[in-house]
């Protein structure tokens, strides 16, 4: 199964290892979880038409579930009611084909910690990035970030340019945002399209997708409940910044 090789797993754990000790000067009890690989999917597809980059892992994703049979971490990407809400628009409205999602740094810690330093933190992370996105990306990749600073970061670093793609860099609304906007006719739209949509089968199919086991996906599908307001907002907004250009 593809995934990252010996040398940018290694400088993964180097960076993660300098996370922990500067968190942790001012930090002591803070926690930092090094969580090294994003989603492909296919999971083993070597290459992506569509790299999607987020900030950094939640420490949510990093919690091993009680319930599995093995008492490991769930993937990224896999562990949150809005993963598989980015999952469902990735499929229902980008492409059917290779999509990876990877963080721009790869230590986990909570929101109010991963705010401090991050500017700092990004510039160690960036060339691993470059580096982790130069064994994925074809020339015709296209790359989107999620939420501004995400998008910052990578925009004007001139990552297109670094990595030899052809389309601009794309920003989309943060997956995590909990008021997200989108237009009266949009929301409408959505609302109509995912009227009484299984979300815990969707989030079934995803797992199944990754060959997890079968009890670490009854445990994290089970925590999946059905799409909610705000998620609809965001889907409906995600769709308006798409057909934006």
């Amino acid at each position: 199964m593809p995934g990252l090789n010996a040398d940018l797993r290694r400088r993964v754990a180097e960076e993660c290892a300098t996370d922990r000790m500067l968190i942790g000067a001012l930090h002591p009890e803070a926690r930092v979880e090094c969580m090294p690989e994003g989603y492909r999917y296919p999971h083993d597809s070597a290459k992506a038409d569509c790299v999607f980059i987020a900030m950094e892992p939640s420490l949510l994703g990093a919690k091993p579930y009680k319930g599995t049979a093995k008492a490991g971490n769930t993937p990224n990407f896999l562990s949150s009611r809005r993963d598989f809400v980015l999952h469902l628009f990735i499929r229902r409205h980008v492409l059917k084909g290779r999509y990876f999602i990877t963080d721009l740094a790869k230590g986990a810690m909570i929101t109010d910690l991963a705010a401090e330093s991050c500017i700092g933190r990004w510039i160690r992370w960036y060339s691993l990035l470059i580096d982790e996105l130069g064994t994925m990306v074809h020339s015709k990749t296209r790359l989107f970030a999620l939420g501004d600073r995400a998008f910052g970061a990578i925009y004007y670093s001139n990552t297109q340019a670094r990595l030899g793609l052809e389309a601009r860099v794309k920003k989309l609304t943060h997956y995590a945002n909990r008021f997200p906007q989108a237009s009266k006719s949009g929301l409408q739209e959505t609302e109509k399209e995912y009227e009484d949509f299984d979300l815990q089968g969707f989030a079934q199919e995803v797992l199944e997708d990754q060959g997890l086991d079968a009890e670490t996906i009854r445990h994290v599908s089970a925590t999946v409940k059905e799409l909610n307001r705000a998620d609809l907002l965001l889907l409906a907004r995600w769709k308006e910044e798409l057909a934006s250009g």
